[in-house]
């Protein structure tokens, strides 16, 4: 075992990712064929099939899906000591790899991110956008930016902000179909539900006197936030959306707020919060002093209102 190198298991977890012997010799800066060296090398040292293979797909064994979680911290560790020597000046640095919802890619995330990597030239950012609720251990990212209630899990959360959802339509839909004023007047409207990460049947509405559920019978159901939110754009009906996303829509007109006395929250009547989450044993240094930052960035974001389409 003693033989295992990390050059091998960094082409093992590239492939393992990639699904694909040639994509991850792309991104490991080799070619295909010391890639299968590589990977044939440690089957050999570990007397273990990896990979299944055949002409269109690389999947993991179920050796290979164990040992994937080890290459993991293996290759974690090792970027996390040469990104520590690297940055003793105090500056972060190196790769920073995260997921976040699909709408922080619309408006928030790429102003607050011009606004770090200006602070910290030397950061790199890879971002998996999507409404997945992804375990960051399990996808080799450092962190999961989640939007909604937290969810308890061996995962330590971390807050950056709490916000609002209400329901809004575009002024068209409103003009067609008229614009539901209570809580059990939206049963009676075009609703476009958001599938991802589950599906809700029930939306509760909250407001400093009461706490009304309503049962949703949606006509449109999307699994994409941005879907959503494009559609209401669009007038196919009436969504639920975060505060933060439509306030430029709504000063410019492009959207309404309707049932307005209300905030769409959890059964509890907590709002929603974005949150990032990660591994206690997984978390250097490095990211919780990202985090920080990230937090201080969102919250001044939020503060001053500065993330739209159109600054």
């Amino acid at each position: 075992m003693a033989n295992v190198l990390l050059w091998e298991i960094n082409v093992f977890r590239a492939v393992a990712e990639a699904r694909s012997f040639v994509a991850a010799a792309k991104k490991m800066g080799c070619s295909p064929s010391a890639v299968t060296r590589a990977i044939q090398s440690l089957e050999a040292i570990l007397n273990i099939e990896l990979f299944r293979r055949n002409r269109k797909v690389v999947s993991l064994t179920s050796a290979g899906e164990i040992y994937y979680r080890y290459a993991v911290l293996m290759t974690s560790a090792q970027e996390e000591a040469i990104e520590e020597l690297g940055s003793r000046g105090g500056a972060l640095q190196g790769w920073m790899r995260f997921s976040a919802p699909e709408t922080m890619g619309l408006t928030l995330l790429p102003y607050v991110l011009n606004r770090i990597s200006a602070r910290f030239p030397k950061l790199k950012f890879e971002v998996r956008f999507t409404d997945e609720m992804l375990d960051p251990v399990e996808e080799g990212l450092d962190f999961a930016i989640r939007g909604g209630f937290p969810q308890s899990s061996e995962l330590i959360g971390y807050s950056l902000i709490d916000y609002s959802r209400s329901l809004f339509a575009s002024p068209e839909y409103v003009r067609s179909a008229g614009a539901p004023v209570s809580p059990e007047d939206v049963q009676h409207h075009s609703v476009i539900l958001h599938t991802g990460p589950r599906i809700l049947k029930d939306w509760y509405f909250s407001n400093e006197t009461e706490r009304i559920r309503v049962h949703v019978e949606p006509r449109f159901r999307f699994s994409s936030g941005s879907a959503v939110y494009m559609g209401v754009r669009n007038g196919l009906g009436v969504a639920r959306l975060a505060s933060w996303l439509v306030e430029e829509d709504v000063q410019k007109g492009r959207l309404m707020p309707v049932c307005s006395d209300y905030s769409v929250t959890a059964a509890t009547g907590q709002h929603p919060q974005l949150h990032a989450v990660y591994a206690r044993a997984t978390a250097s240094k490095r990211v919780r002093g990202f985090l920080e930052v990230l937090q201080g960035e969102v919250r001044a974001a939020f503060e001053h209102h500065k993330w739209g389409l159109e600054k």
